[in-house]
């Protein structure tokens, strides 16, 4: 459950990351493209998670476990 966690905050800072700058690598508001860079984001992600991530996965689960 901390790496899906993990997973999703990734998710959500790469989709905010693209939001804000109108989309990665100029892609423009073609819905069919949109849903590939989610999609592809959606799975860098959680790759990025289960290998490690930004170490968010094992600080909560140490809090878990010192309860």
């Amino acid at each position: 459950a901390a790496t899906q966690f993990e997973a999703l905050f990734i998710g959500q800072m790469m989709k905010s990351m693209s939001e804000a700058e109108g989309g990665w690598l100029g892609t423009g508001d073609d819905q069919s493209s949109s849903s590939a860079m989610e999609y592809a984001q959606e799975s860098f992600a959680q790759s990025l998670s289960a290998k490690g991530g930004l170490g968010l996965a094992s600080m909560v689960v140490k809090g878990l476990n010192q309860k």
